[in-house]
């Protein structure tokens, strides 16, 4: 909200300027002379912004033009470009495949040997009877060699 005064020093700056200040010229010179009025307009996810934003952390979200808090599903990791104010969520197999998210979804993190990502993508799961992954980060278990069994679940 503007007061009555700072609309009056506005008009007392747009005439002091001969008439001649456009309206943007003296909202400028307005707000140099009146930052607490910015410091109030302004989202506090703009003027404080979080320099290593997390999932619940409120930033601000330059395609909605608004605050946001960070959130991905499960089976994704979060890509926050502070730089341009975008954010979006990534499925770990579509750039790593043989990994989930990290319990804090910011990263990626492979299987372990003996384990593949589940059908969602969101936590390993051990290999079943039959099957086996013989490397961390392996995309899928893989059929036992001929004569060969893996009896393990778990």
């Amino acid at each position: 909200q503007i007061s009555p005064e700072q609309v009056e020093l506005m008009l007392k700056m747009h005439e002091g300027g001969g008439g001649n200040l456009t309206t943007e010229q003296t909202a400028c010179e307005f707000l140099k002379q009146q930052p607490d009025v910015v410091l109030k307009a302004v989202p506090d996810c703009i003027t404080n912004p979080i320099q290593n934003p997390k999932i619940g952390d409120v930033v601000w979200n330059a395609a909605e033009l608004s605050c946001q808090q960070l959130f991905c599903p499960k089976n994704q990791v979060l890509i926050y470009d502070s730089a341009a104010g975008l954010i979006r969520c990534r499925e770990c197999k579509q750039e790593n495949a043989g990994t989930v998210p990290a319990p804090d979804q910011m990263s990626c993190m492979p299987c372990p040997a003996g384990s593949e990502p589940d059908s969602d993508g969101a936590k390993c799961q051990a290999c079943p009877p039959g099957r086996y992954a013989p490397e961390a980060a392996t995309p899928q278990c893989q059929a036992c060699p001929h004569g060969e069994y893996n009896p393990l679940r778990n």
